[in-house]
């Protein structure tokens, strides 16, 4: 928790409830534009990260509030979080800050920032899904690991 955030607290303010967020109602597929796979939660051994397979799992939908985007893969029910570096999915009722999202379009898709702007979600070779500082020079194979479409 930032200090900002935990002053709020002390002081009897929140950020924006789940219930503040306007979801789109389209639901898509969203393609990472180097590997062509999807994001879509690991769905073995209880864990709650993403990654990147096979474009027939989850679709999500985008969400906004007055803290940013927010995407959800089940309606409302789970969102699409990170801490920085690990990406996951948790019960949208939470309202962490990493579950807000600054997405950009930016050459060959769009570029989805974490809440600070700072980093980038990243889909691996191997599947994996990571934030990671931005890549802007377009030799660069990271470059296009970090550029996301609707499909």
């Amino acid at each position: 928790m930032t200090i900002l955030a935990s002053a709020a607290a002390m002081v009897g303010l929140s950020t924006p409830a789940h219930a503040d967020t306007h979801w789109t109602g389209v639901k898509q597929y969203l393609k990472n534009s180097s590997t062509g796979r999807c994001l879509t939660p690991i769905s073995s051994g209880g864990s709650n990260l993403v990654h990147t397979g096979a474009c027939s799992g989850w679709k999500w939908m985008q969400g906004t509030d007055r803290a940013g985007i927010r995407y959800t893969a089940d309606s409302g029910a789970s969102c699409l979080d990170n801490n920085g570096k690990d990406v996951y999915v948790l019960s949208c009722t939470f309202n962490f800050e990493g579950m807000n999202w600054w997405p950009v379009a930016e050459g060959p898709g769009m570029v989805i920032f974490n809440s600070d702007r700072t980093k980038v979600l990243t889909g691996w070779n191997d599947g994996k899904v990571t934030v990671e500082p931005p890549v802007y020079d377009t030799f660069s194979p990271t470059y296009w690991k970090q550029h996301w479409n609707w499909a």
